[in-house]
């Protein structure tokens, strides 16, 4: 994926300058990361129920693993309000969006991902694969965090926690295919999503689509 450039980065995060098809595309990119990122959330939760591969390759394991590492007493403050959209049928159904039919309790998201909307998988490795190219990415996504709400740069246990689950977001977003603007539009619902959680004052059902 080629870098995005500065100036697409300080503009309006929304999905008014994509066509309709464009439109269409990075709302099923948001939900379908929006699927790994809760799956890798709730698989903390109550790991005995919501399986992952244990695949290094696949995506749902490697998301947990970057959410496994935020630190035990900041993911206790995340748990009441992901135990709260864990258990709201309603509410799940309408973050998941056009994914909610997806069973994330089993293991296998990626396959099932793929079954569901096998447009939107590249079908080559992400270029995400070499680790300049990840840092790049990774580099991106801090300034689009920034851009939509910047974490208080005094808390670093923010920092942290916050750094952990976006590592995530961008090995799942790299998959997808989709232009720089799509990728970016399609992110800005899972990012707020996120901060809904890692922030005490925002609350996720406010970040539904």
């Amino acid at each position: 994926m080629e870098p995005i450039a500065e100036d697409t980065l300080v503009v309006p995060f929304d999905l008014s300058a994509l066509s309709p098809a464009e439109r269409r595309q990075a709302r099923q990119i948001a939900d379908a990361t929006t699927a790994l990122v809760l799956k890798g959330l709730f698989h903390r939760v109550q790991p005995e129920r919501y399986h992952i591969t244990h695949r290094q390759g696949d995506l749902e394991t490697r998301v947990a693993a970057a959410i496994g590492a935020i630190p035990a007493h900041r993911f206790a403050r995340m748990q009441p309000k992901i135990e709260a959209l864990r258990t709201d049928t309603v509410r799940l159904a309408e973050t998941l969006g056009s994914f909610a039919n997806l069973d994330i309790r089993s293991s296998g998201l990626d396959a099932l991902i793929r079954q569901v909307a096998p447009h939107l998988v590249r079908s080559e490795a992400p270029s995400l694969a070499s680790s300049c190219g990840k840092e790049a990415w990774h580099a991106q996504l801090l300034q689009c965090v920034r851009a939509l709400a910047a974490p208080d740069v005094d808390d670093q246990e923010m920092a942290d926690a916050s750094t952990q689950v976006l590592t995530a977001i961008a090995d799942a977003a790299a998959t997808f295919n989709g232009d720089q603007r799509v990728v970016v539009a399609a992110l800005v619902p899972v990012l707020a999503l996120v901060q809904g959680f890692l922030f005490d004052d925002k609350d996720p059902h406010d970040c539904v689509h």
